[in-house]
């Protein structure tokens, strides 16, 4: 088993996201998950990459954490929140760094990037490499973004090896924010990876989730919300995570 997967009860792992709108709409939604059964959540920074929005979310995190210490309450940024030097991307350390060095002190489990700055077609992977120096101490596990918006009309087999040995859970959605990856498109990332977590943080709904058995790792928010709020619905998510346990976990 991962030793990932070691971090939690159960072997296929749900982690909805909050969109926090506030303390108590995060702390509200945090309920509804723990009594759905989820695993955990992750906590949305739509502005991650803006140093005054990022401090606003990390301001929330730590009043969200204090109320719930022992729930796994990862961070989920579309992008990393550093300017990055296409031509160095090592000049990009003393800030990555720091931001690590913060989780740490926030005690943040974890942080889901979406654009993680993984080149899927490439052995060197320089600002991966850059990511986990800076990480290193931290024990921060990273669900780093792989093959995101891709229609997975080719295979994945490079992408998947580098991905394996860069990031302690590899992440993908589908075409569209919002939708499901193909299942030839898990497919081919999953038989590379091995035992290596694979996970889906897109279009995932208690209508499909039973069509992803190779995934361990499922962070859903589109299909799981009641219309037109950020409020996690907890039918929908109750559903998915019974699903979830009746038929997937083992």
């Amino acid at each position: 088993m991962s030793l990932v997967l070691t971090e939690f009860e159960h072997s296929r792992v749900i982690l909805p996201v909050i969109h926090p709108q506030s303390v108590d709409h995060a702390a509200e939604n945090i309920e509804v998950a723990q009594k759905s059964g989820s695993d955990g959540i992750f906590l949305f920074c739509g502005n991650g990459s803006t140093e005054q929005s990022l401090e606003d979310f990390l301001a929330v995190y730590a009043k969200i954490h204090r109320q719930y210490p022992g729930y796994f309450i990862g961070v989920n940024l579309l992008d990393w929140p550093v300017r990055w030097n296409d031509q160095n991307p090592a000049s990009s350390l003393p800030a990555l760094s720091d931001f690590f060095s913060r989780l740490l002190y926030l005690r943040v489990p974890a942080v889901f990037v979406e654009n993680s700055k993984f080149i899927e077609n490439s052995i060197e992977q320089p600002y991966i490499e850059v990511i986990n120096q800076a990480r290193q101490y931290s024990g921060v596990l990273l669900f780093g973004g792989v093959a995101f918006h891709d229609p997975g009309t080719h295979g994945y087999n490079l992408a998947s090896v580098n991905a394996k040995h860069s990031m302690d859970v590899v992440m993908t959605g589908g075409v569209e924010r919002g939708t499901p990856p193909t299942l030839s498109k898990m497919y081919s990332l999953s038989e590379p990876l091995g035992d290596h977590p694979l996970g889906i943080s897109s279009g995932i709904s208690p209508l499909n989730i039973l069509d992803y058995p190779m995934a361990k790792f499922f962070s859903a928010n589109t299909h799981i919300v009641t219309p037109g709020t950020e409020d996690l619905n907890p039918h929908l998510l109750g559903t998915m995570v019974g699903l979830v346990r009746k038929y997937l976990d083992r």
